[in-house]
């Protein structure tokens, strides 16, 4: 593990009774530890404990971020932490102790650089700027509007054709895009929110000759190329909310779209959301769920027919929640997998096989292989093979007491690469 740095008593306490809220992080293995926050900071999001605000922060630098805007945050996050730059989102936040989405947050404006130390250590100071209360009336959403635009005009779609065609092309779409819908429901029906997402009103029976025609006008405005469009819709026989809870639900139906190549809808249910706070949990307490072993490890042992005798054991995750109980592997491992979090999972479990050999080893104790289950997204997480060296090395254990197991689907989305891993793999004795 990387050494983490420590501000001296002075100066940290010079940091901490900034009035303007300002917070001093690290990126050390792929962790975002919290070296510094300021008084300024803990009145911002509601803390009235300092150490409160460190432990939370530790645990989740995201924690404050409400629920939709966490994907949005985390991706510019990495994007900080793994390639540098300037670091500046816009996001609505939770105050501290209202668990209530929506209730009590505020528009926050961050903005951070990277600065190092006279040692060689790299910190990231972020300020962040309080926009305002966000109360979701109509008033609110034209400020929203405005606000947001800047931050999320890189977004999706959008970031997308700019990266190959510039921003006038991205504009461009947008504008084609707009006046299509214009054109199909009516200027005094639709609206654009922000970035690459849009909002339309209009009943329900024909909805789907109105989608049909919006699908079919997408391509053209893209030169004939096809061009995806993904809508969610939120039918109100559900549920009578504010014209805003609306949009938000149809969002957040719209999400849970894969990106499939073709455009396609879904409507919002009350299953749905169900399931959409199930996976907004999994993201915002994963970090939790490892650090306090609510994830545990279970050993199902795998019998050679001919003998009768147990011939490997696989190491498989269950996650047993304080709140919720038992939460099924098919709901929080393909959850973190669609995000790129998964390889957290992983590699606390292949910690804790490390830790199960080394003990049995210690006691002069069989042992059989150990068989560990890798996703693909594990792969585009970090260098997974030289990740799993170097802790197998560290705990000094033979890479034979490992199985890598690698799924027929990995293989067959990316088979040149996932090759070449498992030649890398075989070269080191796994």
């Amino acid at each position: 593990m990387g050494a983490i740095y420590r501000f001296n008593d002075t100066e940290l306490s010079i940091l901490e009774k900034q009035p303007a809220p300002l917070a001093v992080y690290q990126f050390v293995d792929r962790h975002v530890y919290t070296l510094a926050l300021s008084n300024g900071f803990c009145e911002l999001f509601g803390y009235t404990d300092k150490a409160d605000a460190y432990r939370i922060s530790n645990q989740n630098a995201l924690n404050n971020t409400h629920p939709d805007d966490v994907g949005r945050v985390g991706d510019a996050v990495h994007r900080f932490t793994t390639e540098g730059g300037r670091y500046e989102v816009i996001f609505r936040a939770k105050m501290y102790g209202d668990q209530e989405q929506g209730k009590d947050c505020h528009i926050v404006h961050a903005i951070g650089e990277h600065i190092h130390t006279d040692t060689g250590e790299r910190l990231a100071y972020v300020w962040y700027t309080d926009e305002g209360e966000y109360t979701a009336d109509d008033t609110q959403i034209a400020t929203l509007n405005k606000v947001f635009n800047h931050a999320l005009h890189e977004e999706s779609f959008l970031k997308s054709n700019c990266d190959k065609y510039g921003f006038a092309e991205g504009d461009k779409l947008l504008k084609g895009f707009a006046k299509i819908l214009d054109n199909t429901v009516g200027n005094e029906n639709c609206c654009h929110i922000s970035a690459d997402h849009f909002a339309v009103l209009c009943e329900e029976d024909g909805i789907e000759d109105v989608l049909r025609k919006v699908f079919a006008e997408s391509g053209k405005v893209n030169g004939g190329n096809s061009l995806q469009v993904r809508v969610g819709i939120y039918p109100h026989d559900i549920e009578e909310v504010h014209m805003s809870s609306a949009c938000d639900r149809a969002k957040m139906a719209c999400d849970t779209i894969p990106n499939s190549g073709s455009s396609c809808f879904r409507k919002y249910s009350r299953e749905l959301g169900h399931e959409i706070k199930k996976r907004q949990y999994i993201l915002s307490h994963i970090d939790r769920a490892i650090s306090e072993k609510w994830i545990q490890v279970y050993y199902q042992p795998i019998v050679r027919a001919v003998s009768g005798k147990v011939c490997n054991e696989e190491a498989l995750a269950r996650w047993i929640d304080p709140e919720k109980g038992f939460l099924s592997p098919a709901d929080f491992i393909p959850t973190l997998e669609n995000e790129g979090l998964i390889y957290k999972v992983d590699l606390f479990v292949l910690d804790q096989v490390l830790e199960k050999i080394r003990t049995l080893e210690k006691a002069g104790l069989h042992i059989v292989p150990q068989s560990i289950n890798l996703s693909r997204s594990d792969f585009d997480a970090c260098d997974m093979v030289e990740e799993i060296r170097k802790r197998v090395d560290a705990f000094g254990i033979s890479h034979d007491r490992l199985t890598i197991e690698i799924t027929e689907s990995i293989i067959g989305s990316d088979f040149e690469f996932i090759r070449m891993q498992v030649e890398r793999f075989r070269s080191l004795g796994f």
